[in-house]
């Protein structure tokens, strides 16, 4: 390998270490995101914690939410 090739992957390198010190930590808050609503379905609903990846139970979630917004309103 020559030098040039070595400053490359080197700096290759520096800037993939870069994007993992940034993407680390949105990652782990996605996942403790998913583990979270998943345990919290399940106790909350008593059904499966898997339904809450369903499209049904977020449209319904979030039909709930419109309908409180203004109670008043036909």
């Amino acid at each position: 390998m020559d030098a040039q090739t070595k400053k490359t992957l080197y700096a290759a390198g520096k800037i993939a270490l870069k994007a993992l010190k940034i993407l680390w930590i949105p990652a782990v808050l996605f996942l403790a995101f998913l583990i979270g609503s998943y345990i919290g379905y399940q106790f909350m609903s008593d059904t499966s914690g898997s339904d809450v990846f369903k499209a049904e139970t977020w449209q319904a979630f979030w039909e709930q939410l419109k309908s409180m917004r203004n109670p008043y309103v036909n």
